[in-house]
């Protein structure tokens, strides 16, 4: 799958704003119709610690009323998401039925398009009942005139060719990607999510002046993929640690493309 990490073309790679705060609040404070591309990875609600690996704090993603917590936080989305726009909810199997319940009541159900199945191989095997190996992504958009990119949807591998079907597709909306422990991706943060995934939708749904906004922005990883789509962005998180590693990860995407253009400049 071509990740399109390139930075070929772009002139200067903008740097995301980053509040420090949480969603509700400083949603309330951004205008209306504004941003294109939302994407959200809210906490998963399942009770256990979380441990930042890159400060060594932890913290217990617990929510005692998922639903007082982040209905408004949509409300707010629905508000702020342009008429061409779109948002994608991540979540795993404890809150998406509920999540996806409360998007139609907000963007209304003729406006989800559809849900993406990330299945990926990270984790061990339960004993005690099927084991959990994708999210959902949930697909809203703000009205009927979205924004979809079809010739950039990216080209995967035909698992079943046959006479008139052979050679690559488009991919569809079940995909694999594992991000491992080990990818030098990694922040150390918990839960980080693959910059390929974010990159792909990105490239799809969005103008080259779009605006994109992350309210549950942990370490960055939509920041860091509106910087190679050369796109201005906003990304609000209420974790003091998260803030520290984006204004890390973004210092060095800045600093790595600086020095390859400047090898490149020398080789001229």
């Amino acid at each position: 799958m071509d990740c399109r990490f390139d930075f070929t073309g772009v002139k200067m790679l903008p740097h995301p704003k980053i509040i420090y705060g949480d969603a509700l609040n400083s949603l309330k404070n951004l205008p209306d119709l504004s941003y294109d591309f939302v994407f959200i990875d809210p906490p998963f609600n399942t009770n256990k610690k979380q441990k930042i690996v890159s400060t060594g704090l932890s913290y217990i993603d617990k929510t005692d009323n998922y639903k007082d917590f982040i209905y408004p936080v949509l409300q707010e989305l629905h508000r702020i998401i342009s008429d061409c726009g779109s948002i994608f909810i991540l979540a795993d199997y404890r809150e998406i039925h509920y999540i996806k319940v409360w998007m139609d009541e907000i963007f209304g159900r003729n406006n989800f398009r559809n849900e993406l199945i990330w299945h990926f191989e990270l984790g061990g095997i339960s004993k005690k009942q099927w084991t959990n190996k994708h999210n959902t992504i949930l697909w809203y958009s703000k009205s009927e005139n979205y924004i979809f990119n079809f010739d950039k949807v990216p080209m995967t591998t035909r698992k079943y060719p046959k006479k008139g079907y052979e050679g690559d597709k488009k991919l569809c909306s079940v995909f694999d990607y594992t991000l491992s422990n080990t990818h030098p991706e990694r922040v150390g943060y918990p839960n980080q999510k693959p910059l390929w995934i974010l990159n792909m939708l990105m490239d799809v749904h969005t103008n080259s002046n779009s605006l994109v906004l992350d309210c549950f922005a942990g370490s960055g990883t939509t920041g860091h993929a509106a910087m190679i789509n050369g796109l201005n962005s906003v990304m609000i998180e209420s974790n003091e640690a998260g803030i520290k590693v984006m204004e890390e990860r973004f210092s060095d995407v800045i600093n790595t493309e600086s020095l390859r253009r400047h090898q490149l400049s020398d080789k001229i």
